[in-house]
């Protein structure tokens, strides 16, 4: 399954390092500023409560959510839109 993630830190200048470093513990790709596609074989709430684990030391906006097919992107990275096109999960053309 591919989720959108998105996170902001409300403490300003904040260094999300532990956030980054667990997102990528996911097969996942960064998009810009703080949204991510991550896949897993788990639910919306399990992703969420993983990444949330390393931002409990501080205020942390996060939003996990699945991906089901209907979407569409423009001016997406080489490297976002290559991670999305070799899912087999989804047409994405």
């Amino acid at each position: 399954m591919i989720y959108l993630v998105t996170y902001e830190l409300d403490d300003d200048g904040a260094d999300d390092g532990d956030l980054l470093e667990a997102m990528r513990s996911y097969d996942a790709v960064h998009v810009h500023g703080g949204t991510w596609l991550v896949e897993a074989d788990e639910a919306a709430k399990d992703v969420r409560a993983r990444l949330g684990r390393a931002t409990r030391k501080r205020r942390c906006r996060l939003f996990a959510g699945r991906l089901q097919g209907d979407y569409a992107y423009l001016n997406l990275s080489v490297e976002a839109a290559d991670w999305l096109d070799e899912r087999d999960e989804c047409d994405f053309d």
